[in-house]
C-alpha cells in the first residue's frame, strides 16, 4: 500500500522512506496527494516537489514562487495542482506536463490556504489580507473576492456541493460560483 512509504510528522517535517531504505528529510510547508495515488506533491520551501509514491523518486521540481509555499491542493481528476505562497500569489500547475499554467495575483499579502471545488473548475484562496478569493482555474482569472470580518485564513475547505466554504478563522461564507 503506497501510504506505508510516506510518514508525515506533525511538527511540519516529513520523512520520506521508500522501500529500499533511503531516507531524506524535507521541510514541508504543504503536502497534497494526487487523487490517483501515483504521487505526492510536497512543498520544500518555495519549490514544489513531485515524489513518486512507490519508489520515492523525485519526478519533478516546480519553481515559480519567490517565498515559502504554505498550501497546495489538487483537482479531483489529478490533472492540476494549485500552490499558495507567502509571496502573495498562487500558481496553477499542470501535473502531467510538469509545468506552470497560470500565476494568480490579487492577494495583498501572503496566501496561507487554498482549496479546489469538487468540479475542479475553481480554487478558493485565503490569506493574511483577510480576503477569500475565488479563481477560475482554466483562465487564471479572479472570479470574486469575499470580504468581511474574516481574519487571517489559515485553512479552508470547499463543501461537497461546491457552493460553500468553511475557513480556519471560524467562519462560513456562501460562494457565488
Amino acid at each position: 500500500m503506497p501510504s506505508q512509504h510516506l510518514m508525515m510528522e506533525l511538527s511540519g517535517f516529513g520523512t520520506w522512506r521508500p522501500n529500499h531504505g533511503r531516507q531524506a528529510l524535507l521541510l514541508l510547508g504543504a503536502v497534497a496527494a494526487e487523487p490517483g495515488g501515483r504521487y505526492v506533491i510536497a512543498a520544500d520551501d518555495s519549490i514544489l516537489k513531485i515524489l513518486d509514491l512507490k519508489s520515492g523518486a523525485e519526478l519533478a521540481a516546480l519553481a515559480g514562487h519567490r517565498y515559502r509555499v504554505d498550501a497546495v491542493a489538487t483537482t479531483p481528476d489529478g490533472r492540476l495542482a494549485v500552490s499558495a505562497s507567502d509571496d502573495a500569489t498562487l500558481n496553477v500547475w499542470d501535473l502531467e506536463a510538469r509545468r506552470g499554467l497560470h500565476m494568480l495575483a490579487g492577494h495583498r499579502t501572503g496566501v496561507l490556504s487554498v482549496a479546489v471545488t469538487p468540479d475542479g473548475q475553481h480554487a478558493v484562496s485565503g490569506g493574511a489580507d483577510q480576503f477569500l478569493k475565488v479563481w477560475d482555474l482554466n483562465s487564471g482569472r479572479e472570479v470574486r473576492t469575499l470580504k468581511g470580518r474574516i481574519g487571517w485564513v489559515y485553512a479552508l475547505a470547499v463543501l461537497p456541493d461546491g457552493r460553500e466554504v468553511i475557513f480556519g478563522s471560524g467562519g462560513r461564507l456562501r460562494l457565488g460560483i
